[in-house]
């Protein structure tokens, strides 16, 4: 996982061969395939959970939808050491 002074990650894979997902500069090891292709309504959990701890967490205007809340801006820059905790749990949870 990222370090605590590392920023938010920009991206997150799979690497199947070693069963490795990386997030940024780091990863966890020991995550099945199965794990990482695990969906819900038609939407990839690893993903969406990830989408709210990457670096680029902007979502595009559909429709006549609300512009975004200013409180949008009012997030963490870097990775939290609850972000990794969370991961790990959902990680066994999916497992």
């Amino acid at each position: 996982m990222p370090s605590v002074s590392d920023p938010l990650p920009e991206e997150m894979t799979f690497e199947e061969a070693k069963n490795q997902l990386h997030i940024g500069k780091g990863f966890v090891e020991c995550v099945p395939k199965e794990v990482w292709e695990y969906e819900v309504s038609s939407k990839n959990v690893l993903h969406q959970r990830f989408s709210y701890r990457q670096r680029d967490r902007s979502r595009p205007l559909i429709g006549d939808r609300r512009p975004p809340s200013p409180l949008d801006t009012i997030q963490s820059n870097h990775w939290l050491p609850e972000y990794t905790t969370d991961r790990i749990n959902l990680l066994n949870v999916l497992g």
